[in-house]
């Protein structure tokens, strides 16, 4: 149905969107090299974690509409197939 085909394709997109910080592949900011003062190796450990939350957030919103999208055993399949 078109409803569900517009909601997956608002769920991969935000995937897609996300990835890089959801898989903690973010090149680290200096501040977070060695030799960096603890001040500044929490202050930027803090962006990233913000930076990963943001994406959890935007990823979890399109899964919200996503489902609300499915039927039950569709929603049950996707528990499983789209599990993280």
């Amino acid at each position: 149905p078109p409803a569900q085909e517009a909601a997956w394709t608002a769920y991969v997109a935000a995937l897609n969107a996300n990835r890089p910080s959801m898989a903690g592949r973010q090149p680290q900011p200096p501040q977070m090299a060695a030799g960096a003062h603890l001040p500044d190796r929490m202050r930027a450990h803090l962006a990233m974690m913000s930076a990963h939350l943001a994406s959890m957030q935007q990823v979890q919103a399109a899964a919200q509409e996503l489902y609300a999208a499915l039927t039950e055993e569709q929603r049950n399949r996707a528990d499983h197939a789209l599990a993280m």
